[in-house]
């Protein structure tokens, strides 16, 4: 096999074994993805500096434990890595009771019962207690594990605390929802002042005047509800909601100074933002009652039991597990068949190294025999093995 031919086959045959590897790839090596963000665990025990400044060198952050789907992650950590404790990204501010958050939001949430419950303690850690994580406050200088929290999946942008995508074909609001879902994530939905300065940045730089959120109405009422069962009840415009075509049960999100929420009908088109979103937090069909899981003990925790249809009516479970199947079969075989076509590649260039090679075998000239019939090649030198021996028995008879 000549060096060229080789050079071929290593250069596809690493083609074809990254693509395998990095198909799914989207946090940075080292990094586990939980729908929306990347985060690290680490075993080592060390103090809350030592484990912030960790972070810090990695250009992450210790995870903040305020939102829902981090503290389902962060709980998730303890129960699967059998730890008691594990160092959070809060800390009490110097001379003050007051404890944040290292972006500096307030500590609201999440509290172990009686905690925070000694000044001196600086530091806070998340505690496994019963399977239900919460939070203690603890001295800094206690050694213990930690979870550094990383960036965005790659393609997704972060904003604040939200990490979203914008699509700039405009789409149903079904079909956003469905592509959304694909992306393991919901359409955005408004209900902090930051996501609202979000999509008006986000329609000042496309120069898009109406775009798609999360929210529509709960069937037959007036009521509207985000994907995750909450109601729309902020930054409505003007005298909205008001079914103005009697069909107007989607909504969009309208420019203005500041932009506000119309509804319109769900078939009309817009682009639209997806947030990303932890990747075990349930959807819910618009209007259906959240329920709390048996292990909520503090009654942060929600849950929903519907599941989400673009229709605004309740799934039997089928519909989900159906979609959940075709997703595994779209997430198989789409790198199985880029893999083949590398494959094909493949063994493309390795027939026309072949071709190559024959076509540089000597043949035997039929023009030089007829010029020089005294030239010509002794046949015998072409028989086989067998036809030799039979031709010296001949000879010596």
């Amino acid at each position: 096999m000549d060096s060229h031919f080789k050079n071929y086959f290593l250069a596809v045959s690493l083609l074809i074994y990254g693509f395998g590897i990095c198909y799914v790839c989207s946090c940075r090596k080292g990094y586990t993805e939980d729908g929306a963000k990347c985060y690290k665990y680490f075993a080592e025990h060390v103090s809350w500096d030592r484990a912030y400044n960790t972070c810090k060198a990695d250009d992450s952050s210790l995870i903040k434990m305020e939102e829902l789907t981090m503290f389902k992650l962060v709980q998730s950590i303890l129960v699967d890595t059998g730890r008691g404790r594990l160092w959070v990204g809060a800390r009490r501010r110097p001379s003050s009771k007051i404890i944040q958050w290292s972006d500096g939001d307030n500590v609201s949430r999440f509290w172990n019962t009686g905690h925070p419950n000694n000044d001196r303690y600086e530091c806070v850690a998340a505690t496994n207690q019963k399977y239900n994580a919460s939070l203690n406050d603890r001295q800094c200088d206690q050694k213990l594990s930690f979870v550094c929290e990383g960036k965005c999946r790659s393609d997704y942008t972060l904003y604040r605390n939200i990490c979203y995508k914008y699509f700039a074909d405009a789409v149903s609001w079904e079909e956003a929802v469905r592509q959304c879902k694909v992306d393991n994530s919901t359409l955005i939905k408004i209900d902090t002042s930051d996501s609202l300065l979000l999509l008006e940045s986000i329609l000042s730089n496309n120069a898009v005047s109406s775009i798609w959120v999360g929210a529509r109405r709960k069937s037959d009422s007036r009521v509207f509800q985000w994907i995750n069962g909450a109601n729309v009840r902020d930054f409505w415009n003007t005298g909205e909601p008001n079914n103005h075509r009697g069909i107007e049960d989607c909504v969009d999100f309208v420019m203005g100074t500041p932009g506000f929420l119309n509804e319109m009908a769900c078939t009309d088109y817009y682009p639209f933002v997806c947030e990303a979103q932890d990747a075990s937090e349930q959807l819910t069909t618009p209007g259906v009652t959240s329920k709390r899981t048996p292990r909520d003990k503090s009654n942060l925790v929600t849950e929903t039991s519907a599941q989400l249809t673009t229709q605004g009516v309740i799934s039997k479970g089928a519909p989900e597990d159906k979609f959940d199947t075709t997703l595994l079969a779209v997430k198989i075989a789409v790198p199985s068949i880029v893999i083949g076509l590398l494959s094909g590649a493949l063994t493309a260039v390795a027939c026309i190294y072949l071709k190559r090679r024959k076509r540089q075998t000597p043949a035997y000239d039929d023009t030089a025999t007829a010029a020089n019939p005294s030239a010509s090649v002794d046949n015998n030198s072409y028989l086989s093995p067998i036809d030799n021996e039979l031709h010296d028995y001949d000879t010596v008879k």
